[in-house]
């Protein structure tokens, strides 16, 4: 797969396209294909991507005290 891989983002770069890869949701797979040359990342969809947010919003609210 990886050679395959390499072929297609060579292929890209001859022909002045962007290799573009989607699904790419972890750290070490974003690092990996970057590394390889993709330059198109799908690295989230737009429901997790507000699910996130929302949840790292949530816990900097739940993280202030209550003052009486």
């Amino acid at each position: 797969m990886v050679e395959a891989y390499k072929k297609t983002i060579a292929a890209c770069k001859k022909h002045g396209k962007f290799a573009g890869m989607g699904g790419m949701y972890t750290p070490e797979l974003l690092e990996r294909h970057i590394n390889m040359g993709v330059q198109l990342i799908l690295s989230g969809s737009d429901f997790s991507l507000l699910m996130q947010a929302g949840t790292a919003r949530a816990s900097l609210v739940r993280g202030f005290e209550k003052k009486a």
